[in-house]
C-alpha cells in the first residue's frame, strides 16, 4: 500500500479503535460512512501522521485543505444519502 490513511474511531463508550484504507477515494468516503455510524473519526495519512480530517459522525468536521474537501465531498455526500454501500475495505489494528 503507497500511501494509506490511519482512521481511528471514537466510540460513544469511551473505547477506540484503529483502521487502515488506502488512497482510492471511493472507498475512504464508504469507510468514513461505515465507521461513522458507530462513532466519530480522526483521519491521519499512514506514513507522514499528518492530519487528514476529523468527523463528527459521518459528517466533515475539519478537513486539512480545501483541494482535499473538494475530493471527498462528492463521494462522501452520495454514500450518506442515496449510494448502498457494499463493503468498504480497511483493516482493523489492534
Amino acid at each position: 500500500m503507497s500511501k494509506h490513511y490511519k482512521i481511528f474511531l471514537s466510540l460513544p463508550n469511551g473505547d477506540e479503535e484503529m483502521y487502515t484504507t488506502g488512497e482510492d477515494i471511493e472507498n475512504f468516503a464508504k469507510c468514513i460512512v461505515t465507521l461513522g455510524t458507530r462513532g466519530d473519526l480522526y483521519v491521519i495519512e499512514g506514513k507522514t501522521g499528518d492530519f487528514v480530517l476529523s468527523t463528527f459522525g459521518f459528517f466533515l468536521n475539519r478537513v486539512v485543505s480545501p483541494e482535499f474537501r473538494e475530493r471527498i465531498i462528492g463521494p462522501l455526500i452520495g454514500y450518506q444519502t442515496f449510494k448502498k454501500i457494499k463493503g468498504a475495505e480497511m483493516t482493523r489494528e489492534e
